[in-house]
């Protein structure tokens, strides 16, 4: 008869080398659908990134435009004050030749206190010289709020 020790390591034997078959068979399809899975993953990041350049790239051209944009219209705001404020100063120089020498000083005086009030009012207090006069801002109440020193040829006033 057969001896029943060999037959069970035989079958044993058979059973482990049927397994192992079957695991590096079932191992292999594992491997090749990871490898597919891992191949699309890889498609699909190469596919966003390239997206991300593109649209990076757009995003950086309407960034540049609209810079380009805020730039000119910046450069056109300081083309039309530089314009307006020498219309302003030709304007003015051609007010304050028609001006006198106080009436020059009042209107200095009164550019550089700035408030549009009603309730004071300017007066010349004094002549220094020439050209400089002592110009006095009061209220109504007839109380010395500031007193300006307004050199008319240089434009120049100074908190007395």
């Amino acid at each position: 008869m057969v001896d029943k020790k060999a037959v069970i390591i035989a079958t044993l034997v058979t059973l482990v080398i049927v397994g192992l078959v079957m695991y590096i068979g079932l191992n292999k399809d594992n491997t090749d659908k990871q490898n597919i899975v891992n191949n699309n993953i890889s498609n699909i990041n190469k596919d966003l990134s390239e997206e991300n350049l593109e649209n990076n790239e757009l995003t950086v051209n309407e960034e540049n435009v609209e810079s380009k944009k805020e730039n000119k219209t910046e450069e056109n705001n300081i083309e039309n004050e530089n314009k307006n404020e020498n219309k302003n100063t030709s304007a003015d120089t051609k007010k304050q030749e028609k001006l006198t020498g106080e009436d020059l000083a009042i209107s200095l005086a009164k550019k550089k206190w700035g408030k549009k009030n009603d309730s004071v009012y300017f007066n010349v207090e004094d002549k220094i010289s020439d050209n400089t006069y002592i110009v006095s801002v009061r209220d109504s109440n007839t109380i010395e709020l500031v007193e300006y020193k307004v050199n008319v040829n240089t434009n120049k006033v100074e908190e007395n």
